[in-house]
């Protein structure tokens, strides 16, 4: 399991980049993808070194900053128990889309609104963790209690905080509520995933793709 550090200021002694938030995604893509509810191109976010689940591989993730926020992702039927694979995980990926992907060189001319920085990332046996990790057990969702077959390649806890700076000049994120009696979301100078709640995202069975659930529905 590896221990995730968003920011510089948290990542302890020993701890090693594993991977980048915005800049040039390393992947051999000519554009970015459209968003599936409203067509709009989805910014770049981050890629994170996955090797540690499966080996060799890293996890990317595009996000719509057009209409989210006041949607959920859509979630498969049966989220964990049974198994799923790449081609239905990719058809659910709506407002978001996830690759799996080796060590790729960037070969996108559009760069990501968010501001380059890296993220690092410290070995760790506490499987239990409740931070942002790759690998182990879900903190408090999705996990073998849910009947859940398949490898969590990250988590992201809502007790991280973690906001995403977006450069100057760049769009705002646009949607800020997933429920009527959600507070609004009025950071003009980051992006946020979900709205900030717990995510959690995980390999299909197939191994060949990934998917994105909440702890929250």
């Amino acid at each position: 399991m590896i221990k995730v550090f968003w920011r510089s200021e948290d990542a302890p002694r020993g701890a090693g980049v594993i991977g980048s938030c915005g800049g040039q995604p390393p992947l051999h893509l000519t554009e970015a993808p459209d968003c599936r509810l409203c067509g709009t191109p989805m910014p770049y976010f981050f890629t994170l070194d996955v090797s540690g689940v499966l080996p060799g591989r890293h996890l990317s993730l595009f996000y719509c900053v057009s209409c989210t926020g006041s949607t959920v992702p859509t979630f498969p039927e049966t989220p964990v128990s049974r198994p799923i694979s790449a081609a239905e995980a990719r058809s659910l990926q709506t407002d978001y889309r996830l690759y799996l992907h080796g060590p790729e060189h960037p070969q996108m001319e559009v760069a990501s609104p968010l501001v380059e920085t890296p993220v690092y990332g410290k070995a760790s046996r506490a499987d239990a963790y409740g931070g942002s990790k790759i690998g182990g057990t879900p903190t408090k969702y999705w996990g073998e209690a849910d009947g859940n077959i398949h490898r969590l390649l990250l988590q992201i806890r809502a007790l991280d905080d973690v906001v995403f700076p977006r450069r100057p000049g760049t769009p705002r994120q646009q949607a800020y509520k997933l429920l009527s009696d959600d507070p609004e979301f009025h950071d003009a100078e980051h992006y946020r995933l979900v709205n900030g709640i717990p995510i959690y995202i995980f390999a299909t069975h197939d191994e060949e793709s990934a998917f994105l659930v909440t702890g929250r529905f």
